[in-house]
């Protein structure tokens, strides 16, 4: 993200261009234009980051820590960057009630899972998710307590999640193809 566009030259470039052109032949001169062409670089460079960390998404490893302190979400060391931007994106999906949009919306965050239903019967709330990519057991307990933290507490959830995989299935003397097998995991 590139907000104040001043990459054409550097800084050294920059400040050396302001003097007379016999400064640059002298050499304490060329060092202070030096040092301050760094100095220049490097405020240039904390702005562009100031005005980038204000979005999630180009956070880097100790802005999102500053950030999930500020949330009190516990830092998890075993997470990657990208998963712990999704488990915040997640965290902040809507406010108020709770529809199936938005729990459709927090199960997206994640890589590799869509959500196939949410019925809601009685107070049971069963939302079936398709996983197409292997899923941390501990990503799917944060599903579960981001969606619990938001339903009401009268009602009961239940989530399913399925994984697909392709491969082929034999039967006795027969062949038999198949796209998709899916399993269950309750």
């Amino acid at each position: 993200m590139l907000v104040f566009n001043n990459q054409q030259r550097s800084g050294y470039e920059e400040i050396s261009s302001y003097s007379p052109r016999y400064y640059r032949s002298i050499k304490e001169m060329d060092a202070v234009f030096r040092l301050a062409g760094w100095l220049n670089d490097l405020m240039a460079q904390d702005m562009e980051n100031i005005v980038a960390f204000q979005f999630r998404k180009y956070m880097d490893d100790e802005a999102l820590t500053r950030y999930e302190a500020f949330l009190e979400i516990t830092h998890d060391l075993n997470q990657t960057l990208e998963e712990r931007k999704a488990y915040i994106n997640a965290l902040l999906v809507g406010a108020g009630k709770i529809s199936s949009d938005k729990i459709e919306a927090i199960i997206s965050q994640f890589s590799g899972c869509i959500c196939d239903g949410i019925v809601l019967d009685g107070s049971t709330l069963h939302i079936s998710t398709v996983v197409y990519a292997d899923l941390d057991i501990n990503i799917k307990n944060r599903i579960y307590d981001l969606i619990n933290q938001k339903i009401p507490a009268h009602i009961n959830m239940d989530v399913s999640f399925y994984n697909s995989m392709e491969g082929n299935v034999y039967f006795g003397s027969f062949m038999q193809e198949t796209d998709i097998l899916e399993f269950m995991q309750r």
